[in-house]
């Protein structure tokens, strides 16, 4: 067997929602450079444009449409325009996230609801309306991004932490659901990353270097750093692996 295009992505269609944040840039130059054609989703349009026009400067073309993950409507819609283009979807990667930080007695049920709601309630939108399309194919990958906080007891976050524990929850089950049906899912779950997102939380000298003792290497994640489990993830390199989180975190949660 010739194991040479075990990564290659060429003819296959991923769908990277969460397109206009820090994390998601880097993971579709890797997934362009391997040869997958690229299909973005956003809430936040002109984000969106932006990350396309940056694709396209270096060649790489891109489709893309606002989504409100939150709402199934919307998501509906994305997945039904996706296939009308494409006529099919091969790769998911759900990146959609909020990162609120509060004590427990501060934390507002609404604002409990809307973490669950986008972090959630949207992986599991995506997910469900991208099966419609990847199961007739009996073929399909879908990675959702969770986080640490999933894992492992961090402080000031239980909102956020339920919903990423949920997010590594609902794959396992995903997985054993379609395992039958030739379909991976798995997570990637991140340590504290240098993004945008995550400028709030590490603008306090205190909490990063609490967060840095925590992590064995030494150091903050990068969006590069998650580039290889992606494409390991959307390839068939990944063909007998289902259900799985992977931590790209440093060491952490092993500490």
């Amino acid at each position: 067997m010739s194991y040479e295009k075990l990564f290659d992505l060429t003819d296959k269609v991923a769908l990277v929602a969460g397109a206009a944040g820090g994390l998601a840039r880097e993971t579709c130059l890797g997934l362009s450079q391997f040869g997958a054609t690229l299909a973005l989703a956003d809430i936040d349009a002109k984000g969106l444009t932006r990350v396309c026009n940056q694709l396209g400067k270096k060649g790489i073309k891109t489709w893309s449409k606002v989504v409100d993950v939150s709402d199934e409507a919307s998501v509906e819609s994305l997945i039904n325009a996706l296939k009308r283009n494409f006529g099919r979807l091969d790769i998911l990667i759900n990146f959609v996230g909020v990162v609120w930080t509060n004590p427990i007695e501060k934390i507002r049920a609404t604002e409990f609801q809307k973490v669950i709601d986008i972090n959630l309630k949207g992986s599991f939108l995506l997910s469900q309306q991208s099966l419609r399309v990847m199961v007739p194919k009996r073929s399909g990958k879908i990675i959702l991004v969770g986080s640490v906080s999933g894992q492992i007891g961090r402080p000031f976050s239980a909102h956020y932490s339920a919903s990423k524990g949920g997010v590594h929850s609902l794959v396992r089950t995903l997985a054993v659901e379609m395992a039958k049906k030739n379909i991976q899912i798995n997570a990637v779950a991140p340590v504290f990353t240098l993004t945008k997102i995550s400028e709030g939380v590490l603008s306090n000298p205190e909490l990063k270097k609490s967060i840095l003792s925590t992590i064995p290497m030494g150091r903050l994640g990068l969006p590069s750093d998650l580039v290889g489990a992606m494409v390991f993830l959307s390839s068939a390199a990944s063909d007998f692996i289902t259900g799985q989180t992977f931590c790209v975190d440093g060491g952490c949660t092993i500490s």
